[in-house]
C-alpha cells in the first residue's frame, strides 16, 4: 500500500519483496558496492524527479510503465507469474541505472543477482486484458552491499481511477 501512487484508487495485481546482491564471475558475494554505482548518478525516474547519487534511491518510489502483452495474459485474462517476475527484473534494473548501470557493472565484472524472493502474492481476481497498460513500482532498502526491493504491480481502474 505504500507503494502507490498519488490519490487516485488503483488495482493492484501482484506484490514482491526480493532481495539482490552482487557478485563477481566466480560467485564471490561483493562485500562492498561496487565502485562504478558509488559513483553513479541515477536518472530522474524516481517519481519526484531529482537526480541522485546510489545513497539516494533509497526510499523513494520507482515506476516502469508496462504494457500487457497476448504472452503477458492467458485466456482468462490473468498475468502470468512468469510475466510479472519479468516486470519486476525490468523495474529493478531502472533502479540500478537502466542499461547504462548495467554495463557499468559488467564492465567491472560483477553481476546483479536475485539472491531470494519474498512475500510473492498474485491477486488471480484481477484481470488484465492485451494491451492494457500497468505500472511497477518499487521503493529500496539498502543494507550494506545488499538491496531489498519491495516491489508492486497497479493498474488504473476502469475509467481512469478517482
Amino acid at each position: 500500500q505504500e507503494l502507490r501512487g498519488g490519490e487516485k484508487e488503483e488495482i493492484l495485481h501482484a506484490s514482491s519483496e526480493s532481495e539482490t546482491v552482487f557478485a563477481t564471475k566466480t560467485g564471490a558475494v561483493a562485500t562492498k558496492i561496487p565502485p562504478s554505482l558509488k559513483s553513479a548518478t541515477w536518472s530522474g525516474l524516481a517519481t519526484d524527479g531529482i537526480e541522485s547519487d546510489l545513497e539516494g534511491i533509497e526510499g523513494k518510489v520507482y515506476e516502469s510503465p508496462e504494457k500487457a502483452y497476448a504472452d503477458d495474459v492467458d485466456a482468462r485474462e490473468r498475468v502470468s507469474a512468469l510475466s510479472l517476475i519479468k516486470w519486476f527484473e525490468r523495474n529493478r534494473n531502472v533502479c540500478l541505472g537502466g542499461s547504462a548501470g548495467l554495463s557499468r557493472l559488467q564492465d567491472e565484472k560483477i553481476l546483479v543477482v536475485v539472491a531470494f524472493m519474498d512475500d510473492f502474492r498474485v491477486d488471480l481476481s484481477r484481470l488484465v486484458g492485451c494491451g492494457d497498460d500497468v505500472i511497477t513500482r518499487c521503493k529500496v532498502v539498502q543494507r550494506k552491499s545488499r538491496f531489498t526491493f519491495t516491489q508492486e504491480v497497479h493498474q488504473d481502474p476502469p475509467g481512469g481511477g478517482a
